[in-house]
């Protein structure tokens, strides 16, 4: 991955969500799920399933209705109908990843920086003691850092099949990592295509992983040169990435993360297309503002 994805320093941790999510961290409860269609607002429903019962009846204490959608859906389409050209949305309410919301391009488009994430989940698990090297790899995305945790796991195609592991156990299934370099000059596993729906189920089954919390923490403190996006959402605990298209006539820059609504705990993410890093930060800050101005309005959820 790029050079300048590494910088120094460390912001102040947000305190309030990661008590939040220590609160409801209890286990995944997650699978991976069929990734949501790729053009448009979608809501993807899966009901609970009809138990017999008298149609105009109240439903036995023991049969509860399916739960409605936790998510506004005016509050989502606000946010969706300023999304800059080129760009992509999906948000998924924590314990309830199938009702996954995308707008816009949500992909599959390459993941940089952003598997960073699963990557330093998966290396503490087999080496604790390289907390320090995956706080540098997610705080200011640095990339040598992220290389020793990829070693750490065995190099491919083991560690590929170990970050893999992590994004199941969070609900998805779907993502590959790649087992060989795909672009001369980039690190293998940044070159993950990690759609956004997949990538927003993933971040909501991570706040109900227990072995995440250390580096959900980390999210919380993001190099302020790097808190454009989402870190313009109060608590947010998020990671960026950003690299050049494969034709060089520009940036993608994406980020995901988990914030905090008025009933719960949302995984998102988003990215877009731009010129070049500066401009795509800032149009993924204006996307940041409109989830912040719409956060009390966006429905979440709990871990279950």
């Amino acid at each position: 991955m790029p050079a300048t994805e590494s910088t120094n320093g460390a912001s102040t941790a947000f305190i309030a969500l990661v008590t939040l999510v220590v609160v409801v961290v209890v286990s995944s409860g997650c699978t991976g799920f069929s990734p949501a269609p790729t053009r448009g607002t979608v809501t993807t429903v899966v009901p609970a399933p009809t138990q017999g019962g008298v149609s105009g009846q109240a439903p036995a204490s023991d049969q509860p209705p399916a739960p409605d959608p936790p998510q506004d859906a005016e509050a989502f389409d606000r946010i969706a109908a300023d999304l800059p050209a080129g760009s992509g949305l999906a948000l998924a309410p924590v314990g309830r990843p199938d009702l996954v919301r995308t707008a816009g391009d949500p992909g599959p488009e390459v993941a940089w920086s952003t598997v960073k994430v699963p990557l330093a989940i998966a290396a503490l698990r087999v080496r604790p003691d390289l907390t320090g090297v995956a706080q540098q790899a997610i705080t200011v995305s640095d990339n040598a850092a992220a290389e020793t945790l990829w070693s750490a796991l065995g190099g491919e195609p083991g560690a590929a099949a170990a970050v893999e592991a992590v994004m199941a156990r969070a609900g998805d299934g779907t993502t590959r990592v790649p087992t060989s370099r795909l672009r001369p000059g980039y690190s293998i596993f940044g070159q993950t295509r990690w759609a956004l729906a997949d990538q927003a189920r993933f971040a909501a089954g991570l706040a109900c992983l227990p072995d995440a919390d250390p580096v959900l923490g980390m999210m919380t403190r993001i190099d302020p040169s790097q808190q454009w996006g989402l870190g313009r959402v109060p608590g947010a605990a998020f990671k960026g990435g950003w690299g050049p298209t494969a034709d060089g006539t520009g940036y993608l820059v994406r980020q995901f993360g988990v914030i905090a609504s008025d009933d719960g705990l949302v995984g998102v993410a988003l990215s877009t297309h731009a010129p070049d890093l500066g401009s795509g930060a800032a149009q993924l800050s204006g996307i940041g503002d409109r989830i912040a101005a719409e956060v009390g309005n966006i429905g979440g959820g709990e871990c279950g």
